[in-house]
């Protein structure tokens, strides 16, 4: 993939992944970054509160004939990291991810999504993810399960394996496409509210316009009314004078 050192805003998004320890979230990461699967990888190295902003994951990828530069941001553990307020407003897309060897952390879920609203920003498009899904024989979370859970919170849901690279892609590039989605909604959103205002502007000129015109056509028939006046008064003063003049 060509990376870019230099990206618009509207090409840069940013993706945060959420879910509990040991769900395969950095390992995620990895693997489509590096496309790379570290089994034996060490979870005590997972980005903390600190470094967080400074070692982000970037990856500049193309998607549509468009460029999108990357910034994935991986958070552990919803006790540590509640209060990086800061880090999920950033976020334009968030992965919700569980283990399906792992019950507890499907049962976190509603807790992470309960967190997502309270912290990030209204209308942040959201995925759910079941990882690890070629352990069938260790599988304590169903497919339907996960789905069902999905369903209920109106958001995607994938299964994916990092350990051999299923979905790991494809689910990123469906969130990325929603994300462009939005923000292509959004800009022609901003382009009717600017052609609104533009035509507002325009009634309110000629509105403005047509007020001068009667204004100025009031005027002009004060003055032809008080010129008829005039010459009205001056031929009633001419009358009388000749009749005086008449009488004498």
């Amino acid at each position: 993939m060509k990376k870019f050192q230099q990206q618009s805003i509207e090409d840069q998004i940013t993706l945060l992944i959420l879910g509990d320890n040991q769900v395969g979230k950095t390992s995620l990461i990895i693997r489509y970054t590096q496309d790379i699967f570290d089994e034996v990888y060490n979870h005590k190295k997972t980005l903390n509160c600190n470094s967080l902003l400074k070692n982000d994951v970037s990856k500049s990828i193309f998607i549509e004939n468009q460029c999108v530069h990357l910034q994935i941001h991986d958070i552990s553990g919803p006790e540590k990291y509640i209060f990086i307020d800061r880090v999920y407003r950033k976020a334009q897309g968030i992965f919700i991810i569980y283990d399906v060897t792992n019950r507890y952390s499907f049962n976190s879920i509603q807790q992470w999504i309960s967190q997502i609203d309270n912290i990030a920003n209204e209308g942040v498009i959201r995925i759910l993810i079941g990882n690890k899904c070629d352990q069938k024989d260790n599988r304590a979370v169903t497919f339907e399960e996960g789905n069902l859970l999905a369903q209920q919170y109106g958001i995607p849901f994938f299964e994916t394996s990092v350990k051999l690279s299923i979905n790991i892609e494809n689910s990123l590039i469906f969130l990325i496409k929603l994300i462009m989605q939005k923000q292509e909604q959004q800009q022609q959103q901003q382009q009717q509210q600017q052609q609104q205002q533009q035509q507002q502007q325009q009634q309110q000129q000629q509105q403005q316009q047509q007020q001068q015109q009667q204004q100025q056509q009031q005027q002009q028939q004060l003055i032809i009314k008080n010129e008829k006046k005039n010459q009205k008064l001056k031929l009633k003063q001419n009358n009388q004078s000749k009749n005086i003049q008449s009488c004498i």
